[in-house]
């Protein structure tokens, strides 16, 4: 677990708490305030973007999907057995091009 992690369970630890708190503090005074003070939204927006910051961390390393990769591993032979994003074009532009003869 890295210490990206532990601190933001941290933070949730204790918003959750805080929250908690809070709310039998208003129940026991009667007062009825369905907002939340500034603090506790700002440490939960903590939370959030420090648990994002690791998850971020943790994906792997984005591939890149153009045709130099996508033909790197294929033969000639196999290029024309399977459709694929080196043969298909956008569905958008077979439909404006379909669009456009049935137009004229």
């Amino acid at each position: 677990m890295s210490w990206l992690l532990l601190v933001a369970l941290l933070i949730l630890g204790h918003v959750s708490f805080s929250i908690v708190l809070y709310r039998r503090e208003m129940e026991y005074f009667g007062e009825v305030d369905p907002a939340l003070p500034f603090e506790l939204v700002l440490e939960t927006f903590a939370f959030a973007g420090a648990f994002l910051l690791w998850i971020a961390q943790k994906l792997p390393n984005l591939v890149r999907i153009d045709r130099v990769s996508e033909s790197t591993f294929r033969s000639y032979v196999e290029a024309d057995n399977r459709p694929s994003f080196m043969r298909f074009n956008h569905r958008g532009t077979l439909l404006a091009q379909q669009r456009a003869h049935s137009s004229t």
